[in-house]
C-alpha cells in the first residue's frame, strides 16, 4: 500500500529541508575548495556525496528505519550537523528525565581571534572544570556540558561558550557570576541559569545547526575545523562521567545503528533490498530516521520480505 496522510506531509516538510540543506552543503563544498590545500579539496569531494543514498532496515519485531549509505564526517556538513543534532536529542532525553533537579546552565568567555579557535575552547573548558570544583557547585550530582561555537564575521573572532544541563541545586545568579568571573581569571562575559524544561533538550543541540552561518566563509571554515579536530563538543561530568554519548551519536551516524534497531535494541535486523534517496528519508520527533516510499516503492517494500540481509550473527 502506498504512504498515508500523514506520511505524505511528512515526506512534504523533509523534502523542503534537504532541498535547503543541499544548498548549503553546496555552499560548503566551494568553501573546502577555495582553501585550495589537498586535504581539504578531498574531503570537499566527500561531503558532495553525504547522504545521497539511504538504505532501508526492518528488525524482527516489525520496526523499520532508514541508514545513510556514505557519511563524511565532516562537522560543517548540514546532512550530519542534522543526523548528529537528531541523534543528541534521542540520546539526551532519556537522561535529562533521569535528572531530579534538572537547571539549565549558560557561560561563556570574550572572543577569541579567527586563528585561536583550540586556545580559546581549550580556556573555556579550564575554566568550567574551575567552576565546577568550587563550593558553589558541590551540590552538583550530575552534569553534561555542550560546546557551541559561533562566528562574529565583521570581528573575525570565535565565540566558544558552553550549554550545561546538570542535576543539582540552584546556583543563584549574582554568586555564579562571581565564581565565574574568578574561574576565568577575568575573561568570562555572560552567564545564565533557568529550570531544566522539556525544551532544554532542544537548547543543547543548537549548536549543531548555529555552524550552518559561516560555511561561505572559507577561512572560517578551515580555521573551525583545524581548532576543532578530535575535540569532543559533549562533556560529561559527574553520576554522568565515562558515559559516552558522543561516541555513540558518531556511531549512529556512521550507520552502526543499521546493525541494531534504534527502538527495541533487537540485533535481530533485516537491511530490505529498496534504493532510498533524499525524498524518501525523514526524522521523526524521537529523533530517529524513517523512510516513506510512494505506491511503487511500497510494492517493492513487500516484495523485500522474502530477500533480505541479516545483521544477526
Amino acid at each position: 500500500m502506498g504512504m498515508s496522510g500523514l506520511q505524505k506531509s511528512k515526506a512534504r516538510r523533509a523534502n523542503g529541508r534537504w532541498a535547503k540543506y543541499g544548498r548549503l552543503q553546496s555552499v560548503l563544498v566551494d568553501s573546502l575548495s577555495e582553501i585550495g590545500e589537498p586535504f581539504f579539496s578531498r574531503l570537499a569531494g566527500m561531503v558532495e556525496q553525504c547522504h545521497q543514498r539511504f538504505s532501508a532496515h526492518r528488525c524482527s519485531a516489525g520496526h523499520q528505519w532508514a541508514v545513510t549509505r556514505f557519511s563524511c564526517k565532516c562537522r560543517l556538513c548540514p546532512f550530519e550537523m542534522r543526523a548528529r543534532s537528531m541523534a543528541a536529542v534521542h540520546k539526551f532525553g532519556a537522561i535529562i528525565r533521569s535528572f531530579k533537579e534538572p537547571k539549565y546552565l549558560v557561560v561563556s568567555m570574550q572572543n577569541c581571534e579567527i586563528t585561536e579557535l583550540r586556545s580559546g575552547i581549550r580556556d573555556l573548558f579550564k575554566a568550567f572544570g574551575r567552576l565546577r570544583h568550587s563550593k558553589l557547585c558541590r551540590g552538583v550530582r550530575a552534569a553534561m556540558a555542550v560546546l557551541e561555537v559561533t562566528y562574529n564575521e565583521q570581528a573575525r573572532t570565535w565565540h566558544p561558550h558552553l550549554n550545561v544541563v546538570f542535576d543539582g541545586d540552584y546556583l543563584p545568579k549574582p554568586e555564579l557570576n562571581a565564581v565565574w568571573l574568578r574561574s576565568t581569571q577575568g575573561r568570562g562575559c555572560m552567564t545564565w541559569i533557568e529550570r531544566a524544561d522539556g525544551q532544554t533538550v532542544f537548547e543543547l543541540v543548537k549548536y549543531i545547526t548555529k555552524l550552518v552561518e559561516f560555511v561561505h566563509i572559507p577561512d572560517a571554515v578551515e580555521n573551525f575545523l583545524v581548532g576543532t579536530r578530535r575535540v569532543h563538543f559533549i562533556r560529561t561530568y559527574g553520576d554522568l562521567y565515562g558515559l559516552k554519548v558522543e561516541e555513540e551519536i558518531d556511531q549512529e551516524c556512521e550507520g552502526g545503528i543499521g546493525k541494531i534497531c534504534p527502538d527495541c535494541g533487537t540485533h535481530e535486523v533485516e537491511e530490505l533490498h529498496i534504493s532510498l534517496r533524499r525524498d524518501d528519508v525523514y526524522f521523526d520527533e524521537s529523533g530517529k530516521l524513517r523512510f516513506c516510499v510512494s505506491d511503487s516503492g511500497a510494492m517493492a517494500l513487500e516484495r523485500a520480505s522474502s530477500g533480505v540481509r541479516s545483521h544477526d550473527g
